[in-house]
């Protein structure tokens, strides 16, 4: 379900807009003014919630494609994801002083403890590999978001459809724009509006910045500290592999996790790739927002001119 993580918060916002939709239909009902008030209510209801989840998934999909077109972005984001790490018990009779640490010039120096936290290890590392993986997680990204798009935006056009078909039908009892109906347009149209001009900020600020040369190609803030608990139990089973009987391939695997931890450590103080990260994260906003903003203030703005009676011709003068 991790890649769906971008549900938690549009979910958050659609609780509260069906709270305010469902108080807006019971004072329209206590006041009796559309005959169809509970009706219409679930329409609007469901028809929210599903254009929230069709449009979060859309802009989930915009920004892996955006990724994909910026490699950068990609790799940016997995700076912080530190490979697994080995410690070893060593001596448990004695008070350790430092990172366990074998040489194992004589004999092998691994206890059977060490050899079972290495077996762990190795489990663990095959689990960081997999979700270190770009192209894998990328295609569990877009299968989550897709899937959702695929049931969203079909249910939003259906209820949409029936919850302006039954606008109509009010509108032929009473010309008067339905309160319910204005506060949904309205506030998809304000959401829109705030999309995009969030995403505009955000993209103009990365632009100004980019262009000044405001961030440093170097990430102070977090300095890569190689110390030798992190690399101790590794280079102990690479020195080690003779006298304890460590395959090939856990010596292969241990060098693997070297190169690894050196990406790692250029990753976590470099900030290449931040400049695309941030667009590809941005621009979603406003093709997503912009939409929004446009089609439901024109439809409610359309809805609720007022008419114009058609003033009487004067009728010709003999």
């Amino acid at each position: 379900m991790e890649s769906l993580a971008f549900l938690a918060p549009l979910l958050m916002i659609s609780g509260v807009a069906v709270i305010v939709l469902v108080a807006v239909a019971i004072v329209q009902d206590m006041k009796q003014e559309h005959k169809y008030g509970y009706r219409q209510a679930f329409y609007t209801i469901v028809s929210l919630v599903m254009l929230v989840m069709a449009a979060g998934s859309a802009e989930s999909l915009l920004v892996i494609g955006a990724k994909e077109i910026m490699p950068s972005a990609k790799s940016y984001n997995q700076r912080y994801n530190m490979p697994t790490t080995l410690y070893l018990a060593g001596d448990t009779t004695k008070t350790a002083t430092g990172p366990t640490t074998y040489a194992c010039t004589t004999e092998c120096q691994f206890t059977d403890i060490d050899k079972q936290n290495f077996t762990d290890w190795k489990t663990n590392y095959a689990v960081w590999k997999d979700t270190n993986t770009t192209s894998l997680q990328t295609r569990r990204n877009i299968a989550g978001a897709l899937s959702l798009l695929i049931i969203s935006l079909p249910l939003y056009l259906l209820f949409s459809r029936w919850m302006n078909r039954g606008a109509k039908e009010e509108y032929a009892i009473s010309p008067k724009t339905s309160p319910l109906r204005s506060v949904y347009f309205y506030g998809v149209s304000f959401a829109g509006l705030l999309t995009a001009v969030v995403g505009g900020a955000f993209l103009l600020n990365t632009v100004i910045s980019s262009l000044l040369k405001t961030t440093p190609t170097m990430n102070n803030s977090y300095p890569a500290v190689v110390s030798k608990n992190d690399t101790a139990g590794i280079d102990s089973v690479i020195a080690c592999a003779a006298k304890c009987g460590f395959s090939a391939e856990d010596v292969q695997l241990a060098q693997q996790w070297k190169n690894d931890w050196t990406v790692y450590q250029e990753r976590q103080t470099s900030n290449s790739g931040a400049t695309q990260n941030d667009l590809a994260n941005t621009i979603p906003l406003i093709l997503i927002g912009l939409p929004l903003f446009w089609f439901h203030f024109a439809r409610i703005r359309k809805e609720t001119q007022p008419t114009v009676p058609a003033t009487p011709a004067t009728p010709a003068t003999v």
